[in-house]
């Protein structure tokens, strides 16, 4: 699965946790 920046932005928006966290957290 391809994870885009507008993807993992909006995660951390949501969560307020950091980029490679929401990284792993998008590739499970």
């Amino acid at each position: 699965m391809d994870i885009t920046a507008q993807q993992v932005k909006e995660l951390r928006d949501r969560t307020g946790i950091g980029m490679m966290e929401c990284k792993e957290a998008l590739q499970e």
